[in-house]
């Protein structure tokens, strides 16, 4: 790609984000901030490959008022999941901690979206835009898409050779995965086969799905010992905490062995 196809291709990107972020705050729904999210990964990992030309490591960042919003978004999203999670409960397993959870998580969400909303209305996205594409690349060639490659198979192969996989280590492999998955088209050429886990497209999305899994439960059990230390609670109510904390620690685990056993199977 020449140096005017990557600017057309980074405003293309960029209008796409403006649309999702004009629905987000519409109404803040789930999905709407899910999209917007995802097209900034997309676009940051279109910006790591094209960064593997020019060194600069603002050429590969976002810009700070763009990952506040993005940040922001991110910790809705994770509280809406989090609502989702309680809703699914059986009551008469919890009943003691949902009706108290379900309201405490509904007023986070609320201070968090009167906080976004603010970020978002004060945010202006055509001088974040002319940053992004000051600092792109004169080009991107195919040796620069063959070394961006090559880092990230080799950075899965560090990671997946500890005997055990830690939380910060399943969480970097997803990253590495998503880059791979975002700029699949534009590294068609210069792909090799890295195991038997990684060899087709279809196959690296089923490996993520799993990722994400996992780091939903580390998320979910992360703000429920932030809610648990906030809270004073009767035996009976810490009962069922206790409970649930042990199902998701449970579920986060078979997922962890479940990478484990794909990656030492590859």
């Amino acid at each position: 790609m020449k140096h005017h196809e990557l600017i057309t291709e980074t405003k293309k990107r960029y209008s796409k984000l403006v649309k999702k972020l004009k629905r987000v705050i519409a109404d803040f729904h789930a999905k709407d901030i899910h999209q917007f999210r995802l097209t900034i990964k997309k676009l940051r990992s279109f910006l790591r490959l094209v960064s593997t030309v020019k060194r600069i490591g603002s050429a590969r960042k976002l810009p700070k008022k763009l990952h506040s919003i993005y940040s922001i978004l991110g910790t809705i999203r994770s509280l809406q999941l989090q609502q989702q999670n309680i809703e699914k409960l059986l009551p008469l397993e919890y009943a003691l901690l949902q009706k108290p959870y379900l309201s405490f998580l509904s007023t986070e969400i609320e201070e968090q979206t009167v906080a976004a909303r603010k970020k978002i209305k004060k945010y202006t996205h055509g001088a974040d835009k002319r940053k992004i594409i000051h600092h792109l690349s004169s080009g991107l060639n195919q040796k620069s898409i063959r070394k961006f490659t090559i880092k990230k198979l080799t950075s899965l192969k560090i990671l997946t050779n500890p005997s055990a996989f830690s939380d910060e280590t399943m969480h970097t492999i997803r990253k590495v995965l998503k880059d791979m998955l975002y700029t699949w088209t534009l590294t068609t050429k210069h792909r090799v086969p890295f195991s038997g886990v990684i060899r087709s497209k279809k196959q690296i999305i089923g490996v993520t799905k799993i990722l994400g899994e996992f780091q939903n439960r580390c998320v979910a059990l992360d703000f429920l010992h932030v809610h648990y230390n906030l809270q004073q609670k009767s035996s009976e109510e810490i009962i069922q905490w206790r409970k649930l904390e042990n199902k998701w620690e449970l579920e986060k685990e078979t997922f962890r062995d479940q990478i484990y056993k794909l990656f030492r199977k590859g």
